[in-house]
């Protein structure tokens, strides 16, 4: 059985069109949990309605604990052996669990990502693609897909037991990038699959759009858990040094930009990027300044006459 947990948090303009994409998918064999988050509009009515209408429907009503708390809930709660989440602003395409399961169960993978549309509604939409392949390693996920950069928790489904002892942590934004790498670690195997789709809306109030000192400090940490062991360990790993270039100036993106906004101390440690096709001008600039001088003189001179948040 899958489980979808879905927490809910004053959304009575997007709550029934979420539900709806759930309740309509042609997969049956799942619980669906609606984590009422402490909403003070009508979600918690909303919640109730539907629970009267699906017998597929749980509804917990509790305190607010932020998006983090709703999700452990929700984790604590399932019953199913598959665990998935959706954002309740946030709709699936039609069949998308029954396409999604059925590969699930015949690759007896641990986790599967799967396709998305992002920031629906925006000039900045996108779309994800992934490809067709089942890893062996969290490492070569991490790295062949840029996992790095989509560690969303929603348009993933989850062994229920890679959360044995593991929870996403509260009172923190990008709670996803913190958890997702722990996650991978506990996987036997990995599915990515271009089947199904996630569609994320976009939110200009939502925490991923500000550029707030304690936002972008958690984004940063987040990836400071996962780079210095990978910069230390990625020849053992047989990561190019292509490969761990990208992921060290993605990160170093996030410092300039931690730098900028707080003037704080750097974190991320000196690395030697290699020269990477394709990826733009001011990328290539990053990375033969990274040959002369260490990141802290790079930010200082990004950030130079640039005023602070």
């Amino acid at each position: 059985m899958l489980s979808v947990v879905v927490p809910v948090y004053n959304v009575e303009n997007t709550l029934d069109r979420c539900i709806q994409s759930i309740v309509s998918q042609s997969y049956d064999a799942m619980e669906i949990l609606l984590i009422d988050d402490g909403s003070t509009d009508s979600s918690p009515r909303l919640c109730d309605e539907w629970a009267e209408k699906d017998t597929r429907i749980s509804v917990v009503h509790q305190r607010n604990k932020g998006l983090s708390g709703a999700r452990n809930t929700g984790i604590e709660l399932a019953q199913g052996q598959w665990i998935t989440f959706v954002d309740s602003d946030d709709q699936l395409a039609p069949d998308t669990y029954r396409q999604l399961m059925a590969e699930v169960e015949q690759t007896e993978c641990d986790l599967l990502e799967y396709q998305a549309r992002i920031d629906v509604g925006s000039k900045q939409e996108s779309q994800l693609t992934l490809p067709d392949k089942t890893y062996h390693s969290y490492i070569g996920y991490w790295f062949d897909t840029e996992a790095y950069r989509h560690c969303y928790a929603w348009n993933k489904i989850y062994r229920r037991n890679l959360f044995q002892s593991l929870r996403y942590p509260e009172g923190k934004t990008f709670e996803d990038v913190y958890l997702l790498p722990l996650l991978i670690r506990k996987a036997q195997s990995i599915k990515t699959s271009p089947k199904g789709t996630y569609i994320y809306y976009t939110n200009p109030k939502g925490i991923s759009k500000q550029t707030t000192p304690t936002h972008i400090s958690d984004f940063l940490h987040a990836h400071m858990q996962i780079l210095p062991s990978m910069l230390q360990h990625y020849k053992q790993h047989e990561v190019s040094r292509s490969a761990i270039s990208r992921y060290y100036l993605y990160v170093l993106n996030i410092q300039i930009t931690h730098h900028r906004i707080t003037g704080e101390t750097l974190l991320i440690p000196t690395f030697r990027p290699t020269i990477i096709a394709n990826r733009g001008l001011p990328t290539l600039l990053k990375t033969l300044m990274l040959q002369v001088m260490n990141p802290s003189t790079l930010c200082r001179l990004m950030t130079m006459g640039r005023k602070k948040h």
